[in-house]
């Protein structure tokens, strides 16, 4: 979802999926500290970068 959208919000990232807004930022630091996902810009205008993971 962040991938073929990178400026959606955590907001509209839970009404999309349909739970919490904290259990989205809680997923996202998980994938932060994994370093799969990382946020560019401000953070009303940032956006996502999903990083490529080689298998």
């Amino acid at each position: 979802m962040m991938a073929a959208n990178p400026e959606m919000k955590t907001g509209q990232i839970s009404e999309a999926i349909g739970v919490t807004k904290r259990q989205i930022e809680y997923n996202i630091s998980k994938l932060k500290a994994l370093g799969l996902i990382d946020r560019i810009g401000a953070r009303k205008s940032g956006q996502w970068i999903v990083k490529q993971q080689n298998k």
